[in-house]
């Protein structure tokens, strides 16, 4: 009784634990999500680290070239070893980028501002296109971290 004549102390309000509510809640965060990353895409495009002998970079290439065709992100995919992906047949030689972003470990995904030539890391290793999506919309909300 003391909620329904104070309902600003029912923290449900702001974050639903009923199952209708809560999935109103959950389709209403991925529009935004949905609608950040489509933004997003306008403004920065992705710069994809992978070998050819990985198996994680051939699972996770199909997925980023969904991703990437469905938002209208551009992807520069860079091979660390010579190899190829057939998801992104026009991969560029390492000439020292992954160096300078210290890559270790693949695949490897960074976002890339060419106006302000921020550079900041999205995900290593396999995830899916929600995860994906979920990375992006952090990154655009907090900055995540400094510009490399």
């Amino acid at each position: 009784r003391v909620l329904w004549k104070y309902p600003g102390l029912d923290y449900s309000l702001v974050k639903p634990t009923g199952l209708l509510a809560k999935q109103t809640y959950l389709d209403d965060r991925k529009t935004e999500i949905q609608k950040t990353v489509q933004a997003f895409a306008k403004t920065h495009g992705l710069w994809f680290f992978f070998r050819g002998n990985c198996s994680y970079c051939h699972h996770f290439a199909p997925i980023l070239k969904q991703f990437a065709e469905h938002y209208g992100f551009q992807v520069l995919a860079v091979s660390l070893d010579g190899g190829a992906l057939p998801d992104f047949p026009e991969a560029r030689l390492n000439f020292g980028q992954a160096e300078k972003l210290n890559v270790a470990s693949v695949p490897a995904l960074f976002s890339v501002n060419p106006k302000t030539q921020e550079i900041q890391p999205v995900s290593y290793g396999l995830m899916t296109i929600q995860e994906l999506e979920e990375r992006i919309w952090t990154i655009s909300q907090n900055g995540l971290g400094e510009a490399l």
